[in-house]
């Protein structure tokens, strides 16, 4: 039977270090998120490290979001789901797994989330070179990377590259979620047992729009686009707000059942 869990708020100082090959990541604008929901704001010292002071948590899995200005122009990147502070309040960013994880060459996208942009006072060694940049450089995507991923000159990286990596991601969580709430044991109150289903039609319906915007990004990006099916995107969102409409009016009523149980 799924129970359900609060988590007490937590307020803490809250520290982050960015890293990438070893070499810390500097002047970097930086948001601690919860999802989309901006917890605080700060800015990575020479350490690699940022320090956003007391902040509320509602758990210690924490996103994060950052930008950085460049001669080059402005770098950004949005990591959820890699992250999880210690009793502390300490987290480490990694961007190494990221990069791994991303499926593109890494060269690429060292440059399009301005991996070697940074100013700390050292060399910044892109990944599969034995010497590279300052970190004050910007890393040129070689001429056999360029492809429809890449849009203009070398240095300019096509910002869907970025989002289908962030939908990657997002899509992992989603299907992780999805795993979880079908496996658990159906609760046996009728309102309760609603409620779960509720939940499992939402994530279900959000995985179905996020994979179909996959979809649509990639074949745009290789090539091999044929059909425009933003309306079908379109259509599926709108089932997913419908689906988690449903299951908040659901867990609404769930609430106040509980509260006149008690």
């Amino acid at each position: 039977m799924i129970q359900a869990h609060s988590f007490a708020q937590l307020t803490t100082d809250v520290t982050l270090k960015l890293t990438y090959n070893n070499a810390n990541l500097c002047h970097w604008d930086v948001e601690l998120k919860h999802g989309d929901v901006v917890l605080a704001r700060g800015t990575s010292d020479t350490h690699g490290e940022v320090h956003f002071g007391r902040v509320t948590l509602a758990s210690r899995d924490v996103d994060a979001a950052g930008t950085k200005k460049h001669s080059s122009g402005e770098k950004s990147w949005n990591a959820r789901g890699y992250i999880t502070l210690d009793e502390n309040g300490y987290g480490s960013l990694d961007f190494s797994k990221l990069v791994d994880e991303s499926g593109a060459p890494k060269t690429m996208m060292e440059n399009a989330w301005g991996l070697t942009l940074n100013d700390c006072g050292g060399a910044s060694v892109p990944s599969g070179a034995s010497s590279g940049p300052t970190l004050d450089e910007a890393v040129d995507v070689p001429e056999e990377a360029s492809n429809p991923q890449v849009a203009g000159s070398p240095k300019s990286a096509d910002p869907r590259l970025i989002r289908v990596t962030n939908l990657k991601g997002e899509l992992e969580l989603i299907e992780r979620k999805l795993s979880k709430l079908q496996s658990a044991t159906s609760p046996d109150d009728a309102q309760e047992r609603a409620l779960h289903e509720a939940e499992i039609a939402e994530t279900q319906a959000k995985f179905n729009w996020k994979t179909l915007e996959l979809s649509q990004l990639e074949e745009q990006m290789s090539g091999s686009f044929t059909v425009d099916r933003t309306g079908e995107v379109t259509s599926l969102k709108a089932a997913f707000e419908e689906a988690r409409d449903n299951r908040k009016e659901l867990q609404k009523q769930v609430k106040a059942a509980r509260k006149t149980r008690k």
